[in-house]
This record gives C-alpha cells, structure tokens and sequence, in this order.
C-alpha cells in the first residue's frame, strides 16, 4: 500500500520544497519507510481542559519537549459527531476510512502547507511585532494511509484502539517529530472547555481509564481581562462570560470529587509565579522524569512566545498576565467578585 497523492501535496504548498529536493523515487521510499515501520502510540492520554485563556496552550507547550511523552503540538479537535467540543463517539462498525473522517483534525492540511502559527490576537498585530511560524510537517495523505493500515492489521475492540490507530497515524505521519522515539509514558493534548460538560468527561474516562486529566483555574478577574481583550464580541457581556468562568470551575470540582488521584487541578497564578515546583508537582502526577524542558514552552522543541492576548516580545514564560485585572473598570471588579467569588473559594482548596 503505498502513499497516494503525497507528491502533489507537497508540490502545492509554496513553504514545502521536499518534492523538488528529493528525487521521487527516494521521496516514495522515505515514506513507505515510515508506513511499513511505524512507532506504535497507544499510550495513554492526559486531557488538558478547562475554559479558553486560562494557560491551556502554555502548560502543553511546557510538556512539549520532554522524552518520555508523545506531545500532540495543537488544539486537539477530534470531536464526534458535532465538532470539537464532543468527546468522539464512533460507530465500531464502520470502515476505517469512516473512523478517519470522523477524527480528522482540519488544521493538519492548512498547517502543513502554510507552518503553525497560534495567537490569540487574530486581528490586531502591533507594528514592528514579528509573529513566528513554524514549520509542521506532517503528510495528510500518508496520516489517512498509516491509519487505516494500522485499523485494518490491529484487532479493534474498542474505541480505544481506534483512537490508538489515530495517534499512531498522528504522531508517525509527522515526519519532522523531533521527539517521536524513545520510552513514552503518556499522550498529552489540549483541548479548550472539553472536559467541561460531565458526558464529556465520563466518556474520555471509558477509553482512557488509565487516563489523566488535568485543568487550570485561572483567577476570574485576570481571565475576564484576557478573554475580552482575545474577543470583545464573545466574551463582552460580563455576566453571561462570568457564567461561563463558573461553569468550568464548577465542572473541576466534580471531577476531581469524582475521579480523585485522576484529576490535577492548578492554579494559572501558580503555574506563573512558581513555575518550577508546579512543573515538579505535575512530573510526580505523571510518573514523568523532572527534566528543564519542563519550564520552557516549545513547539517541536523549539522556543514559541505565549499565546497571549496582549503584545508579546519575548519566549519563555511570563509574568505580565498576573496584572490583567488592573485594566478591568472597579464595576467589573465588584460583578465578578460578587458573581465568581464563592466558587473561586471552593475550587482552590484542590488544587495542586
């Protein structure tokens, strides 16, 4: 079974000059390569979730680097049936090619023609600012070819072996992955407000229950600043934006009442200030080796700026948004302590 449609592929993207590099039969030959041989991933996933601009990106950019786990570099968008937001639910009789289209992630074509770039300003760039992109190579069509191959060979049972089939087509078809070899312990994957809704989490649960989950409380004064400086339009009816503050911290409380030794909660303010032994606290709740590529976010290994909402001129990890609230109106102030208060008070005692 060879790689159908790879060179044209290639061809078409201004920033990918492989094909014109690499003789064709030996481009063809790398590639079956890497389909007759690859990397099975079917470890175990850690879910990175709670509500958007609450330091998601941030902690799977910190674990981006580390040897022992397989890092997945974007949003994770596997949902099914309705989109992202759904924890995938796929029907175990249909065809690999089904179960493919069912968990694509779309960015992966855009991505690998045009290299990632992720901001939270989509609109506004300052002046002289420099935005970073990186390259992404990972081959679409050979994804979908090492995917059904490994859904056809395995013995699939459950949904877990065909998400076992998705990350292993993922992370082989990469083939820039600076850290696809080596013994790997987890899966890591961020996904903004996934693990939100309770059905959501009882499935992830099923498939992975050997999971982890792990979600970032964010002070609800500093989150409201950043979310309506990221989109005034979604996030600017205070209320109803507070509401949603509330909704995610409601739903770590019961997970973490529900699924105990399972679940890490952190704080953002810590994770900030106290970067080191936060990182600490998470390499012993994942049985992960203390390493410094724990307290330096990356892309592939290489060094990426915050995805902020606000202008950011260096790497590494910042203390600014600590300050965010300091714009906020003292209205503002007073309706989200008074709305957000009581069950900011309930969820800190858990965690980390």
């Amino acid at each position: 079974m060879g790689v159908p449609a790879v060179q044209t592929a290639v061809s078409a993207g201004a920033q990918a000059p492989a094909a014109q590099l690499v003789p064709p039969d030996q481009f063809e030959w790398l590639l079956e390569q890497r389909l007759q041989r690859p990397v099975e991933v079917r470890q175990p996933v850690v879910l990175i979730s709670q509500i958007q601009r609450s330091g998601g990106t941030l902690l799977s950019q910190l674990l981006d680097n580390h040897r022992q786990l397989h890092a997945h570099p974007h949003e994770l968008h596997i949902g099914f049936p309705r989109d992202k937001g759904d924890w995938p639910a796929l029907d175990l009789l249909a065809e690999p090619r089904e179960w493919f289209d069912m968990l694509r992630e779309y960015h992966v074509e855009r991505t690998f023609l045009q290299g990632y770039t992720k901001y939270a300003r989509k609109w506004v760039q300052y002046e002289d600012e420099r935005l970073e992109t990186y390259p992404f190579l990972l081959i679409p069509s050979l994804q979908r070819a090492l995917f059904e191959r490994c859904a056809r060979t395995w013995a699939v049972k459950r949904q877990r072996d065909v998400l076992d089939a998705y990350m292993t087509s993922y992370f082989n078809a990469w083939v820039d992955n600076r850290n696809l070899y080596g013994d790997k312990l987890w899966v890591t994957g961020f996904s903004a407000r996934l693990a939100v809704p309770r059905d959501n989490r009882r499935r992830f649960f099923n498939d992975y229950p050997d999971g982890r989950l792990m979600s970032i409380v964010r002070e609800p004064r500093s989150w409201y600043a950043s979310a309506v400086a990221y989109n005034a339009d979604r996030y600017g009816n205070l209320k109803a934006s507070v509401e949603r503050w509330r909704e995610s911290a409601e739903a770590m409380i019961e997970a973490k009442e529900r699924y105990g030794d399972r679940v890490l909660l952190i704080t953002f303010e810590r994770l900030l200030k106290e970067l080191e032994p936060t990182m600490e606290r998470i390499a012993s709740f994942l049985g992960i080796d203390f390493e410094p590529t724990l307290l330096e976010p990356t892309f592939n290994g290489l060094p990426i700026k915050a995805n902020s909402s606000f202008r950011t001129d260096r790497h590494g990890v910042l203390d600014a948004p600590l300050k965010r609230q300091e714009g906020l109106g003292r209205g503002d102030l007073e309706t989200i302590e008074r709305l957000a208060a009581d069950t900011y008070q309930r969820v800190l005692p858990l965690t980390a």
